[in-house]
């Protein structure tokens, strides 16, 4: 298929000596097939866009060892505390010589470690076959993941075979539940660590003027999440397209719930016409590419949400298709038919309705969703795909127009929670599409079309998300190569078993003389785990566990004036929004360089005055 991963060991075509010659070839019928294509078409008009064409994610070539790890999954689950990781191997001959550590981590912190598989294979696999191990690690008082709060654990597999450590894989998890249940009006809505939150967030097809189904950049990526976290949606839907992976991380990392649709493709039923009878073919392709989907997404906390058909778009078996995810997947949902043709089974009965909003027959046993509502439309001059004839569900003539009828729209969904059990409600949509000028921001993302402050507030006041401190900045290449130093020294520190389990960090700032002046500051940034010194800078790791001791409102210089005169000072952990929650403090100094501190977006930092030099020292306490 066209959007799932997929690997070849090439290893016996290579050849001796000399240049190698790789030849990746497809064939693409596009919508003169059946197979999964979202909304790409030879004659775009409309809904339907230019197809891609050639290879849209990332190639890469990558040497392993004979025995080696090749594929990890993780299931964690909050209710007991505990996270279950399974793995497989390829070409292992002499199991008992095998031998897996996973390791739990908190940054640097060690939280969990196993060296021995709970359960071996339960049948020897034949010479040359894959086997396959798991591991259930507890972990005291989990830390759960929620957009308001996402963390993650970060997580690490070795394989030794004998006393050689052949192959290793680093991954993250978020601990987080999503389920039914009832509300205090008895409504049936769905919950995230067992409180109703209601989800609201854009439609996002995921589409490019410049590169169609590719982004021009990870920072775009990023940006495109960002942009939704900043404007108070703590939802996304995914429209018929799957991402490259990287936007998934984003997700997890920034807080932004997902549910993801499966590509469509085939011919099309009405809200009241029978499912399709599918050619075997057809439907064969479509159940390959939906089963390597829910593999190769599973392990991301972000998706909550499965959707296998839209608006009856290829739609066929709903039944059996709908018991088919809920096996391959119990921990999640299923909207079995977003819009339209609904037969029963999933978790939500799902409307659709332009511009709306509304909100389906309360049900005792599904969750009411508004699947896609909105599509409110401004052309941007200079911004379009075309000068003219661009097209959305209802025009406005100017931005504050657009801006106060989406404050309107957004207004009436408080009624539907309370009267209609609304759980969630999806925004037609994140950004322009072709001639479709429907979006939050233009096709080119230069444009955020509405007042950002007047649609955060109205969002937030449906998600209850706590408005950021301020906007984070863009990320540059020099921080980036700074952080990867970063990485690599923390990476050097754990393996070395530095930082243990029960150990405290502590960070010290010394003033090079009495009456130097500290001061905290707001500002965010994306970056994780920043550490150690690099080109001649001064690093902080995160600061754990005590507030940090500057009274609020967080303003002004704060001078150090200790009694020996030496200019100390211990920081510790401060959140704003969740006291056990660490944040990431970065400290600088130098010549070419402004003091600053900066954490995690949205979190307080420490700023330092240009001018004074500190000394920072890095500890780590039993």
């Amino acid at each position: 298929g066209g959007y799932e991963g997929f690997s070849f060991d090439i290893t016996e075509a290579l050849v001796a000596g000399g240049d190698q010659e790789l030849v990746v070839a497809v064939w693409d019928p596009t919508d003169a097939g059946e197979q999964p294509r979202g909304k790409q078409v030879r004659r775009p008009e409309g809904i339907w866009y230019t197809p891609s064409s050639g290879i849209w994610q990332t190639v890469w070539l990558e040497p392993v060892a004979p025995q080696h790890i090749t594929a990890l999954k993780i299931l964690p689950n909050p209710d007991d505390s505990s996270v279950v990781v399974q793995a497989r191997l390829s070409a292992i001959t002499n199991l008992e010589e095998v031998r897996f550590q996973v390791d739990v981590l908190d940054g640097l912190r060690l939280v969990k470690s196993e060296e021995t598989p709970m359960y071996q294979p339960q049948s020897v696999p034949e010479p040359g076959k894959e086997a396959g191990y798991v591991f259930q690690l507890a972990l005291a008082k989990p830390r759960l993941w929620s957009p308001n709060s996402p963390f993650l654990y970060d997580l690490r597999l070795r394989l030794w075979v004998g006393d050689r450590l052949v192959d290793e894989v680093s991954s993250y998890f978020g601990m987080r539940r999503i389920s039914l249940g009832k509300d205090t009006n008895g409504f049936t809505r769905i919950l995230l660590n067992h409180e109703p939150v209601f989800q609201l967030g854009p439609l996002d097809q995921g589409f490019w003027p410049d590169g169609l189904y590719t982004a021009p950049s990870d920072e775009a990526l990023r940006a495109d999440v960002a942009a939704m976290r900043k404007l108070g949606f703590n939802l996304v839907r995914k429209h018929v397209k799957i991402e490259p992976e990287r936007w998934y991380y984003w997700c997890d990392k920034l807080g932004l719930l997902v549910w993801q649709d499966m590509p469509s493709g085939g011919p099309s039923i009405g809200a009241n016409q029978p499912d399709l009878r599918r050619p075997t073919e057809a439907a064969r392709q479509y159940e390959t590419e939906l089963k390597a989907m829910i593999r190769g997404l599973g392990n991301h906390p972000s998706i909550v949400m499965w959707v296998p058909f839209n608006e009856g778009w290829g739609q066929f078996d709903t039944v059996r298709i709908a018991d088919l995810i809920r096996n391959l997947d119990p921990t999640r949902l299923v909207d079995e038919a977003s819009g339209w043709a609904d037969r029963g089974r999933g978790y939500v009965r799902d409307l659709h309705e332009y511009p709306g909003p509304g909100a389906p027959e309360p049900e005792a046993k599904r969750a009411a969703v508004l699947g896609e509502f909105g599509g409110l439309g401004l052309p941007v001059p200079g911004h379009t795909w075309q000068d003219a004839e661009n097209w959305g569900y209802r025009s406005y003539a100017s931005a504050a127009e657009l801006t106060e009828a989406y404050v309107k729209l957004v207004g009436g969904l408080p009624e539907l929670v309370r009267t209609r059990g609304l759980s969630a409600a999806v925004y037609t949509q994140l950004s322009d599409v072709e001639v479709e000028v429907n979006g939050l921001m233009t096709y080119d993302r230069e444009v955020l079309k509405m007042d950002a402050a007047a649609v955060a507030a109205a969002n937030r006041n449906l998600t209850g998300a706590p408005a950021p401190s301020t906007p984070a900045p863009e990320p540059n290449a020099k921080e980036a190569e700074l952080f990867e130093a970063a990485r690599r020294a923390q990476a050097e520190a754990a393996a070395a078993g530095v930082f243990e389990e029960g150990a405290e960090v502590v960070l010290t700032i010394r003033a090079d003389r009495p009456g130097a002046k500290i001061s905290p500051m707001m500002w965010g940034i994306f970056f994780e785990d920043i550490n150690f010194a690099a080109d001649g800078g001064l690093y902080a790791e995160r600061v754990k566990n005590r507030s940090f001791e500057f009274p609020d409102p967080w303003m002004g210089w704060k001078k150090i004036e200790p009694a020996d005169g030496s200019g100390s000072v211990e920081m510790r952990d401060y959140d704003p929004f969740d006291a056990a929650n660490p944040h990431y403090v970065r400290v600088r100094t130098g010549a070419e360089s402004e003091g600053f501190g900066i954490s995690n977006e949205g979190f307080r930092g420490i700023g330092v005055r240009k001018g004074d030099t500190y000394l920072l020292t890095l500890q780590a306490r039993a």
